[in-house]
Formats: structure tokens, C-alpha cells, sequence
């Protein structure tokens, strides 16, 4: 009786640091720490992991400008300000100067989107003052400014008061 031959995964040779951290970037993008946390935690040694994640951004597989301006979009789409993105991004270790240059370059109407989650979340406009408060605390954790806040309760179209 001959021996079952292993399947070609338990015959292939493991992926190296790089083509595992290929293989991460080809789902989605990647700032470079969540990329080299994800590789060390799949086994692989702290140096390979940051050797192959630089080589990478090297030749622009990987970029933080990239990842910042995905995260941004996607927030922004969930109906998040650029103070809560802008956090967001430097907890996921994008430096502060690449996560203002995307929120530039991605160009959201900031007022439009909060204007837009308070419409998708409220059927009138409030009318007493404990309702009023209540918003304008729910668009300062989402991450608005004072300006874009007063102009949204306002009902005003455009912020430039």
C-alpha cells in the first residue's frame, strides 16, 4: 500500500518575511507597524519582520500614505471628523505629518459629512437645550470641530462664520 503524498502546502517551503508581508498587503493596505506586528505574531523573528517591511516600503508595496488615505476614506464614509481620524491614524503609528497629508489629499467636506451623519441619525432638528447639548457632544467624539459643529446645529449650508 503506498503512502498518501502531504498536500502541497505541508510540501511547500514556508514564505519568507517578504513574501508574507506581500501576501497581507495584496487583501488590503497596511501601515507599516500594524504589518510588522501582524508578521512577528505569525512566528517570524522582529529584525526579518522589519527588514522585509522596509524593503517593501522601499519599493512601494507598502506606504503609510496609502494606509491614511484608505482609513481616512473609510471614516470618513462612517461619518468620523478629522480630529478622531487624525488620532486614529497616529494610535496606528502613522507620524502626524503623514496623516495631515492625507486627510489634505483625500479632501473630505468635513461639514458636509457631519451634516450628512446627523440627518442619517436624527429625524428633526433638535428643539430643547438637553437635546442640542447631546449632539454637540456626539459630533465632538466623532471627532468635529467647534466651528463645523455650530454651523451643523445651526442648520446652516456652509461653515465659514
Amino acid at each position: 500500500m503506498r503512502k498518501p503524498q502531504a498536500s502541497r502546502a505541508k510540501r511547500r517551503e514556508p514564505l519568507s518575511a517578504k513574501a508574507r508581508a506581500v501576501e497581507l498587503l495584496t487583501r488590503r493596505e497596511h501601515g507599516a507597524r500594524e504589518l510588522k506586528r501582524k508578521l512577528i505574531a505569525k512566528g517570524l523573528e522582529a529584525e526579518a519582520a522589519e527588514a522585509a517591511v522596509d524593503e517593501l516600503a522601499a519599493e512601494g508595496w507598502q506606504s503609510d500614505l496609502r494606509y491614511a488615505q484608505a482609513i481616512t476614506r473609510s471614516r470618513a464614509r462612517q461619518g468620523y471628523g478629522p480630529r478622531r481620524i487624525a488620532y486614529e491614524l497616529v494610535q496606528a503609528g502613522v507620524d502626524a505629518a503623514t496623516a495631515d497629508e492625507a486627510m489634505r489629499l483625500e479632501d473630505c467636506d468635513w461639514h458636509a459629512i457631519a451634516q450628512d451623519w446627523v440627518q442619517r441619525k436624527q429625524t428633526a432638528p433638535p428643539e430643547d437645550p438637553a437635546a442640542v447639548a447631546r449632539l454637540r457632544r456626539k459630533l465632538h467624539g466623532r471627532g468635529f470641530d467647534e466651528r463645523i459643529v455650530r454651523s451643523v446645529i445651526a442648520g446652516d449650508d456652509d461653515p465659514s462664520d
